[in-house]
């Protein structure tokens, strides 16, 4: 990983002496791999200000963590959950930015519980202040993209179906309920 941090207009680091850890949640389809293409090319610039993004492109290996933190069954993968989100939480704790920011789309599907969890144990000390930024897409337009290209990459539960029968498995799977993860 690459880390991004982007120099200040004038010489202090950090006007405010303030740090903001801004966890982006996404969810898919709502471009947020155009807002973390911005930030890994480094093309996100505040006047007098320093944004910290370590990442080359997105977190969302941090789902695989997010689970495991929260699975009894696997101590291993809890303790390697540990590791990584302490890791992450010493970069931003260590960066030298007024804004430090993690992009995930994948976290839409982590239960929000863990999710807090996870931020008080290991994102706690690491910022002043904390905030969540999520975005949905309306229902209609999330469900036909979200076909669009399972039939595109050729998902084969999407390609032996219909448009109907996709609606039925996402209404089942109680996909694009939003309402309880933004409580």
């Amino acid at each position: 990983m690459t880390d991004h941090q982007t120099a200040p207009t004038s010489q202090t680091a950090n006007r405010t002496g303030t740090k903001t850890l801004i966890f982006h949640i996404g969810d898919r389809k709502t471009g947020s791999t155009s807002i973390q293409n911005v930030f890994a090319q480094k093309q996100v610039r505040l006047k007098g200000r320093r944004v910290f993004y370590p990442a080359q492109l997105s977190h969302n290996p941090l789902r695989q963590h997010f689970l495991a933190y929260d699975d009894p069954k696997d101590p291993a993968a809890h303790d390697r959950a540990v590791a990584a989100f302490e890791a992450l939480a010493g970069r931003v704790r260590n960066a030298r930015a007024d804004f430090c920011l993690l992009s995930t789309e994948t976290i839409e599907s982590v239960d929000p519980a863990v999710f807090h969890k996870v931020l008080t144990t290991h994102f706690g000390d690491v910022a002043d202040e904390v905030r969540i930024v999520g975005y949905v897409r309306p229902h209609a337009a999330r469900f036909l993209s979200s076909f669009a290209e399972r039939t595109k990459l050729g998902i084969p539960a999407v390609l032996k179906g219909s448009l109907d029968s996709y609606f039925d498995q996402v209404r089942a799977d109680r996909r694009f309920l939003y309402l309880p993860r933004f409580r």
